[in-house]
């Protein structure tokens, strides 16, 4: 007799049977839904961490182009506007001017730069 493979909506199904007193249609027994959302959950767990770390990593990157971009500011008189701040700072060279935005648009979240529209065109300074 060969076994029937229950599919992931059809323990949910039972799951929910459960909780609701119906009938349960796919023969699934507590322990099986316990052992079914232990194996979710440890799933859900390690997709979280692997996403955390490489946004973690991103941030710690993105935090000293930032700073780089907070000094350059406070050097220049007037805003600058971001390709103008690409071109001045080395390690943003290779950047293209949507990177470059949501940089300096991160800077004026956090209160460390300002943002003005000057003739259509972004302008950023220090705060």
């Amino acid at each position: 007799m060969a076994t029937i493979r229950v599919t992931k909506a059809q323990r949910f199904e039972d799951i929910k049977a459960m909780l609701t007193g119906e009938n349960i249609a796919h023969g699934t027994t507590i322990t099986e839904a316990v052992d079914f959302i232990d194996h979710e959950m440890e799933l859900l767990s390690r997709k979280n961490t692997s996403v955390d770390k490489r946004q973690l990593e991103a941030q710690k990157i993105n935090e000293g182009y930032m700073a780089e971009i907070a000094d350059y500011l406070a050097t220049v008189d007037g805003g600058k506007t971001c390709s103008e701040i690409g071109k001045a700072i080395p390690s943003l060279f290779e950047f293209n001017t949507s990177k470059l935005s949501s940089l300096c648009n991160a800077l004026v979240k956090r209160g460390v730069a300002t943002k003005a529209t000057v003739k259509g065109r972004s302008v950023f300074s220090l705060a």
